[in-house]
């Protein structure tokens, strides 16, 4: 399958900066993930041949870090703690207003892929529980009534 020249110029970039490494691999889906959200198939693929890498071993690396992502993501993506704290202090009403208010369950992407919901083991935010983040920001002591504002700020944002 042929890549778009701007694919093209991009890999080849990132390739080149990668074989310099010892372990290229990581630095590479990092990249993938930073310029298109996720780790698409024919980047995998492309990504494989040139350097001779197979391709279970970059599936592998990609499933196993929760940072990438092999399907299409929203441009905010929302981590709820559903760690043992922030679920003692009110993280499955804000859980459920927030699928209610997108129209989305837990680890699916609204429709105009504004927005992925997810829940997550654990953020780090006991002290401020319950916990949210979006994108790299941290919202923490939230209530079902600003977890959703935050969210409606976002979908303005975004023209939603």
């Amino acid at each position: 399958m042929s890549l778009p020249e701007e694919e093209n110029r991009f890999l080849d970039t990132v390739l080149e900066k990668a074989s310099r490494l010892d372990s290229p691999i990581l630095f590479i889906l990092h990249q993938l993930q930073e310029r298109y959200g996720m780790i698409k198939p024919e980047h995998a693929d492309h990504v494989s041949a040139r350097l001779g890498i197979p391709l279970v071993r970059l599936h592998a690396a990609a499933e196993f870090y929760e940072h990438f992502t092999l399907e299409r993501r929203g441009r905010y993506i929302i981590r709820l703690c559903r760690g043992i704290v922030c679920h003692g202090k009110g993280s499955l009403p804000i859980l459920e207003a927030l699928k209610e208010r997108l129209g989305i369950e837990d680890g699916e992407t609204t429709e105009d892929g504004m927005v992925t919901l997810e829940t997550a083991s654990c953020i780090g935010q006991c002290d401020g529980a319950p916990a949210m983040m979006i994108n790299d920001v941290v919202y923490r002591d939230l209530t079902v009534e600003g977890a959703i504002a935050i969210i409606d700020d976002i979908l303005k944002e975004g023209g939603a």
